[in-house]
């Protein structure tokens, strides 16, 4: 753990390294993941208030990951990309202050519902809301992408990320999934993923009757 020392820039170094190292084998580029790694850092650090842990070194080296199979040339400042199921916003700040990208999320919850201690610690301390409204990101929450149909205009976004949320869903993915149709522009990218069920973890909360997701 590194925790406490966050701000070492010779420990976080050693620690993105470790990171790539490990993710190597399932990276299609390594393009700018340094300053993702540590811009994600910079998130923890000045927007949450909290420490650099391995829980949150885990969670950046799924995003980069992640951030590694979106191919790099729709990073374009200006342009305007969807978050779906944005949670705390992370990639929704970097993303936007990395390449100036205008952001906008939605998410089912709202900004004050408790999704565990960390996040209703977080909340009493500054509201996501404002948090990301401070930095000009448009975000609509409570919002449910099986009821409604996207607010946003056709052909708006050259990016939309569907990141760990899919699985959340209760019915059918149909109107979600033509909505972003509807609103990804041409040539635009769709950047999704969810939870590998044959995890040997995944399995074993299976088999436990327990789900694979939190909620």
């Amino acid at each position: 753990m590194i925790q406490g020392i966050a701000r070492d820039p010779e420990i976080l170094q050693k620690a993105y390294e470790d990171i790539v190292a490990e993710l190597r084998p399932f990276l299609h580029h390594e393009h700018e993941l340094r300053d993702l790694f540590f811009k994600h850092c910079e998130i923890q650090t000045d927007c949450f208030n909290e420490p650099i842990t391995d829980e949150l070194l885990n969670y950046i080296k799924g995003s980069l990951c992640f951030f590694s199979h979106i191919p790099s040339d729709v990073f374009v400042k200006g342009e305007q990309f969807l978050d779906v199921g944005f949670g705390e916003g992370r990639s929704l700040i970097a993303y936007q202050e990395l390449y100036g990208m205008r952001g906008h999320g939605i998410d089912k919850y709202a900004y004050s519902d408790a999704r565990g201690t960390k996040l209703e610690v977080y909340t009493k301390k500054r509201p996501i809301y404002t948090a990301l409204s401070s930095l000009g990101i448009s975000c609509l929450s409570p919002f449910d992408v099986e009821k409604n149909r996207l607010p946003y205009s056709d052909n708006m976004f050259s990016l939309v990320i569907f990141q760990q949320a899919i699985e959340h869903l209760h019915n059918s993915p149909k109107l979600i999934m033509d909505e972003i149709a509807r609103t990804l522009r041409r040539g635009g990218v769709l950047a999704l993923d969810t939870p590998n069920i044959a995890v040997w973890q995944n399995r074993i909360n299976m088999l436990k009757g327990d789900t694979i997701h939190w909620d």
